[in-house]
């Protein structure tokens, strides 16, 4: 085997670290390695028997894995293709729900909503960061991922540039960084659109690889980021609803501060809506309509301290605003919405789900691309219909 030097990841900067397991990767398995934790393309392959080897280590028996996904807490996701069955991240679910049951704080309805809204959470994600299609080339990919990247570079500079919110100097610092981003992209934009793709160098071919490489393992670790506190979240007792304005990662875990109480409330209020009634929960106390229940005693000072830590007094100010509309808002049917991509109608389970899968959201990547470039687009399918022919 290579011997490779590798540093501690916390004493190197994100694209150092992963340029380093680029290199072992291709010298120890003679190609770059990929996560797909989350992508639905896999889930054809990953079946039932799959998940029970996974889990089998963490004492989850064949027939409490067979009802969790039959009684829907355990999601079976669709492939592109057709095909049903489960994440690569699927086990660690299993292995959460299984802890969060042990607890015997939650009903069954109220785990089911727990694992829903952890779904919601990682389809939302999916919505902006969606997997590459593995039939279309590297390069095509790395040209699209490129217009993304400058499309939203400028999307954040008007945000930056129109926000009322920033202080002057913090708005000249962004745009700044912002507009050093877009020159950078600029740049590799023009030297992709000087390249033949049909006559690759050994050395464009590296470059496009690593540079994908790079993209596609920075999305991942958000995608891991994002489900990750997400669990830890719930694991330390806070509802899915709750939506903070910090958190900080350590070697100990996540930490959690400053809680919104005008968005975790009306996400509450909107659950409830929908016909879930369950406590709104924190690690130290439940929201209830007839009041906050400690989870165990408190000290005069100690009380004092937690309703300085959850800012009691802005939670309080946000349930005078709601008034009624928080614990009896108006009864919804299932919600649903039409996809922009095909047309059909599905659940909308977080408000910021756009499309009812992984292949309509992909679709929509590619149309974005051709709309924002129709003459790169046209020669892209010329090349495709050209090769189909010879072949």
């Amino acid at each position: 085997m290579t011997e490779t030097e590798v540093k501690n990841p916390t004493e190197i900067k994100p694209f150092e670290f992963i340029d380093q397991i680029y290199e072992w990767s291709t010298a120890e398995l003679g190609q770059p390695i990929g996560l797909h934790l989350f992508d639905d393309q896999l889930a054809g392959a990953l079946d039932l028997a799959w998940l029970l080897q996974q889990v089998s280590p963490h004492v989850v028996v064949e027939e409490e894995v067979k009802q969790l996904v039959d009684g829907g807490q355990i999601k079976t996701w669709t492939s592109p293709k057709g095909g049903r069955g489960f994440l690569l991240y699927t086990p660690e679910q299993v292995k959460t729900f299984k802890a969060l049951r042990g607890l015997g704080r939650y009903s069954d309805d109220e785990l089911k909503h727990i694992m829903a809204s952890w779904n919601a959470d990682i389809e939302c994600t999916l919505e902006v960061l969606p997997y590459d299609d593995p039939e279309i080339s590297d390069f095509e990919h790395i040209r699209r991922n490129v217009a993304e990247h400058i499309f939203e570079t400028k999307r954040q500079i008007r945000y930056v540039d129109e926000s009322s919110t920033l202080s002057t100097e913090e708005r000249s610092k962004r745009l700044d960084w912002f507009k050093g981003e877009l020159r950078k992209w600029d740049r590799v934009a023009q030297r992709l659109d000087s390249w033949n793709p049909a006559a690759l160098t050994k050395e464009m071919s590296s470059y496009i690889e690593r540079s994908l490489f790079r993209m596609r393992w920075t999305d991942e670790w958000i995608r891991i980021g994002n489900a990750d506190r997400f669990r830890a979240a719930i694991l330390q007792g806070y509802s899915p609803e709750v939506f903070f304005r910090s958190h900080s990662e350590g070697p100990s875990g996540f930490t959690f501060d400053d809680i919104d109480w005008a968005i975790t409330l009306g996400s509450f209020s909107q659950t409830r809506s929908n016909g879930k009634i369950f406590p709104l929960r924190t690690p130290d106390f439940d929201l209830v309509e007839r009041g906050m229940i400690l989870r165990k005693p408190l000290t005069p000072d100690s009380y004092v301290e937690l309703c300085e830590r959850y800012q009691i007094g802005e939670m309080g100010r946000v349930m005078v605003e709601l008034g009624p509309n928080l614990w009896n808002p108006p009864k919804r049917p299932g919600s649903s919405d039409i996809c922009p991509e095909c047309g059909n109608s599905f659940p909308r389970t977080l408000a910021a789900k756009r499309y009812c899968s992984g292949k309509c959201r992909s679709r929509a990547k590619q149309r974005r691309y051709r709309e924002r470039d129709p003459e790169r687009a046209r020669l892209s399918q010329a090349r495709y219909w050209k090769s189909y022919m010879e072949n």
